[in-house]
């Protein structure tokens, strides 16, 4: 019985724990290939992706906008202010929902889940404004509107 018990205990956090680094590593993958820096800075308001973020050698959270190489949207909560506030022309902007990626023009691309499948696109015109150029594999997640 307490067998039992400590496996259902543990799976889930064992769960949980690859969930987190398989975000890291997929995110790293993604910013990555947006800002060519070696550490990319990351500034998030969401708090499971700062402490995702948190256990990458290869990334790390700056808590000022100001300071980031890409900046992640999670919720349109105070977007405006974020995006007055952050007026470098370094900062890269990326959505975890499409509905921000089609509403703001200054976010360049989304990895979003749509019917329980992830989806990933990014704005030419927009890289394009940017001067960013993808690694030829993700070439096939660009496209030319919304």
């Amino acid at each position: 019985m307490i067998k039992i018990f400590l496996i259902i205990c543990i799976i889930p956090w064992q769960l949980w724990a690859w969930d987190k680094e398989s975000t890291v590593k997929i995110y790293h993958h993604l910013f990555h290939a947006i800002s060519k820096k070696e550490v990319i800075k990351i500034y998030t308001r969401d708090k499971e992706y700062r402490d995702a973020f948190d256990t990458s050698k290869r990334m790390q959270v700056v808590h000022s906008p100001d300071k980031a190489d890409v900046i992640l949207i999670c919720s349109d909560k105070g977007i405006e202010k974020l995006m007055n506030t952050s007026k470098s022309n370094d900062v890269n902007f990326f959505t975890t929902s499409y509905k921000l990626l089609k509403q703001y023009p200054k976010i360049i691309g989304a990895f979003y889940w749509k019917k329980g499948r992830s989806q990933l696109l990014f704005v030419k015109g927009r890289l394009e404004k940017r001067n960013i150029r993808l690694p030829q594999e993700y070439q096939k997640f660009v496209v030319e509107s919304l």
